[in-house]
């Protein structure tokens, strides 16, 4: 029954791509009428058969592309930041700030997915080994997950930094042991981060992150 559905659902694309073409929009139909009109010459009707079949193919083509199109995988960070805000211990406000990973794609997954930091500006003493993998929210046991896979229409939250309000640094959410995590809370940083997957396109963005004048993280998309 779905299968059904779907051959249906797809045919009336079809159609509704066709009409307009077999219509009096299609320049091959008014070049026919013009040429008769104008010659006095009677055009075969297969001719017009002719037409509206290449019409048909020419919609069947445009919505195959497009359907093909849409099953390719594409890898994706949205142009997005999400805020968490909780009390610490202390009862002291802290802040942090995550993005999603997504697999643009209607019907292929995509493997070894890792999003990664692979720039921050101006540079930080023992961060500037980069790329670094940042954390997958809620993946708080190590070894800590660096790769994963995608399925289509998924995404999965990344960690991007966090900080206590008032506090003299930001905490970049990377999962490497022995590789700072600090950058100082006085400065405005530019953090780049790129997402990668087998056999897709990587794809990046630049964030903008500081303290603002009530001493609160902010992060922004650049």
């Amino acid at each position: 029954m779905r299968n059904l559905e779907g051959i249906w659902g797809f045919s009336l694309t079809v159609a509704r791509r066709a009409l307009p073409l077999i219509g009096g929009g299609s320049i091959l139909m008014i070049a026919v009428v013009v040429v008769e009109h104008y010659s006095r010459i009677t055009v075969p009707s297969w001719v017009y058969g002719s037409i509206v079949v290449l019409c048909i193919g020419t919609a069947l083509f445009n919505v195959g592309l497009e359907k093909h199109q849409r099953l390719l995988p594409r890898l994706k960070i949205p142009a997005n930041v999400y805020e968490q805000q909780w009390l610490n211990s202390s009862g002291i406000p802290c802040s942090a700030f995550y993005i999603d990973v997504v697999n643009d794609s209607d019907g292929t997954s995509i493997d070894t997915v890792s999003v990664k930091l692979t720039k921050l500006e101006p540079t930080v003493n023992n961060l500037d080994w980069l790329p670094v993998p940042l954390f997958i929210k809620h993946d708080n046991n190590k070894p800590y997950t660096k790769s994963f896979i995608l399925n289509p229409r998924e995404r999965r939250c990344i960690d991007l930094v966090s900080a206590i309000k008032g506090d003299h640094s930001i905490d970049i959410r990377h999962t490497v042991d022995g590789v700072n995590s600090k950058i100082p809370s006085r400065a405005r940083h530019r953090i780049t981060v790129q997402a990668t997957g087998k056999d897709v396109p990587p794809d990046t963005k630049v964030f903008e992150v500081w303290m603002d004048k009530d001493e609160a993280l902010r992060c922004v998309v650049l």
